[in-house]
């Protein structure tokens, strides 16, 4: 079953902060996201992805890595050793990529502030499946649907 999980507002504000960092850093460094053009700007994908990764973690009781001014990918995770995907479309999918680390756990969740539901979790290399693929993307990947739907994606909360 999904969990839904809505901030207070000291964590709207703290995951809107680190937000706003992480764009700041990207804007310093010269970088953007490497998959997709937000619909809405940056600043909103980056506090959107603060904020799923938050509640994650949160429910996970795992270290949230909120702001890094190093290469965010070389740490092991977004929280913890936990990778976290978000969307703000309630019936969207899990996006990985080739590059993506197979052994990896990937949270799903979808939402924005101040509300995010976790749908469930999977090992990239469980989604790393041609029946997944879809080329429709604006950069093709793999596009796990969410559990009950013909998903590989263990519905939360993850049996250990």
């Amino acid at each position: 079953m999904p969990k839904t999980v809505t901030l207070d507002h000291g964590e709207r504000l703290l995951v809107t902060q680190a937000g706003i960092i992480r764009r700041l850093h990207h804007i310093r460094r010269d970088t953007e996201d490497r998959w997709l053009k937000p619909r809405y700007g940056y600043f909103d994908t980056d506090i959107m992805a603060a904020g799923a990764e938050y509640v994650v973690a949160r429910e996970m009781n795992a270290f949230w890595h909120a702001i890094t001014d190093d290469n965010p990918r070389k740490l092991p995770g977004d929280c913890g050793i936990y990778q976290v995907r978000a969307t703000e479309h309630k019936n969207g999918r899990l996006l990985l990529h080739p590059e993506d680390d197979p052994k990896a756990l990937f949270f799903f969740v979808t939402g924005e502030i101040p509300t995010f539901t976790i749908h469930g979790s999977m090992l990239a290399s469980d989604g790393f499946d041609p029946i997944f693929w879809d080329e429709t993307m604006p950069t093709p990947c793999y596009a796990v649907p969410q559990p009950g739907r013909g998903s590989p994606m263990e519905p939360y909360p993850r049996k250990t």
